[in-house]
């Protein structure tokens, strides 16, 4: 249930705009916005009442939602909701980078130790936080691009897609950069899987 909650507000945002489209023929990007507001507020709340941790990005979507929402509805323009992805990579940029030199400096190693037991040198982790910081930051930019220089159905059609395909790219190349460093733990599955495939390594 935390997994779906995690990716509600933006499934509510598409099926809205793209559903509103499809029963009546119109696209409605402030029916969507409104609803991405709604879910965004209704995700916080719930994962409030079962006492779940709320992590940054989750604290940060919802205040960009509420606020960027917001203007967009309040002012009758779309470009405040479109510029809300932009904000949330390069603020995941920033944070991810002030890691490095604020609290414990381990963004990184807390994001992949969901998926990864990792025991890595400081050299390692700066490359990651380095190289994560500036895939983000390119999200960003790249929303932009899109945003201002296509259509708002492309952009929409866009967002979902580019922020899976494009937050996968940059876990491969993690593991790439890992791989080749050759400082992944040696009980992970991928490592022993390319092991026994390859009596080489």
């Amino acid at each position: 249930m935390k997994k779906f909650l995690e990716t509600l507000p933006g499934l509510v945002f598409a099926a809205l705009y793209f559903g509103n489209w499809a029963i009546f023929g119109n696209w409605d990007i402030y029916l969507a916005t409104a609803g991405l507001m709604v879910s965004a507020l209704i995700q916080v709340l719930v994962m409030k009442l079962y006492g779940w941790k709320i992590s940054a990005m989750i604290g940060l979507f919802f205040w960009l939602a509420m606020i960027f929402g917001g203007m967009t509805l309040v002012f009758q323009n779309v470009v405040f909701i479109q510029w809300k992805p932009t904000i949330f990579h390069w603020g995941a940029a920033l944070a991810i980078v002030s890691s490095r030199f604020i609290g414990d400096g381990h963004f990184i190693r807390d994001a992949l130790g969901r998926f990864l037991s990792l025991d890595l040198p400081d050299r390692a982790w700066k490359h990651l936080t380095w190289g994560w910081a500036t895939g983000w930051f390119a999200m960003g930019a790249a929303n932009l691009y899109v945003a201002y220089q296509f259509s708002e159905q492309v952009w929409m059609a866009y967002k979902p897609v580019a922020g899976f395909v494009l937050t996968l790219a940059l876990v491969f190349a993690s593991y790439f950069y890992l791989y080749r460093s050759h400082l992944l733990p040696h009980n992970t599955g991928l490592e022993s899987d390319s092991s026994e495939t390859n009596p080489n390594n």
